[in-house]
């Protein structure tokens, strides 16, 4: 059951970051229907023009982060009870601070091991 959501998810992650051909594709001398293509087409059109240009940017800057809630709940699916951990953020400029980074950032996720699985 969990496998069939995670396929769903990754179909859907799929779906939603998929883009339309910009030829029509070479299929070995079938048939391709072009008035599938154009029907797609329209469909992409009225999309873009229902939104202005400037809510398209806001909606791209915030694919980061819909990307990220989706790995979460592929993670949940997998691993019910794992947890999200939030590792400290910090500029690191030297190999020493990038060892006391990786010190920092492994007691929070040992300490979090203590309840349960984590997800990083």
């Amino acid at each position: 059951m969990q496998a069939n959501k995670l396929l769903i998810l990754a179909a859907a992650l799929s779906c939603a970051t998929a883009r339309p051909p910009a030829r029509p594709p070479d299929l070995g001398g079938q048939a391709v229907h072009l008035e599938r293509l154009d029907v797609h087409r329209e469909v992409h059109l009225r999309t873009l023009d229902a939104r202005p240009l400037k809510e398209w940017q806001t909606l791209c800057d915030a694919l980061p982060q819909r990307f990220a809630k989706a790995l979460n709940a592929a993670a949940k699916l997998l691993e019910p009870k794992a947890v999200p951990v939030q590792l400290p953020k910090r500029t690191l400029k030297t190999e020493q601070e990038v060892d006391a980074w990786l010190d920092s950032a492994r007691k929070v996720i040992v300490t979090q091991l203590k309840d349960g699985p984590v997800i990083v």
